[in-house]
């Protein structure tokens, strides 16, 4: 049986439900994309070195 318009209580949303969506739309808005190289990540965290060394972490 089809109804069209019809809202099934399955369908609706409860407060906890909107609350969250709400919140993923806030927390996501103007937010865009961004393409990181593993290389340029690595470079970018060990520029002026690293606290220890391979060896040492190691240990």
């Amino acid at each position: 049986m089809e109804l069209k318009g019809a809202v099934v209580e399955s369908d609706r949303c409860s407060p906890e439900k909107i609350k969250k969506l709400v919140w993923c739309h806030r927390t996501s808005f103007g937010l865009s994309k961004v393409v990181v190289k593993t290389a340029d990540l690595r470079a970018a965290l060990l520029s002026g070195g690293s606290p220890v060394t391979t060896a040492e972490m190691k240990k």
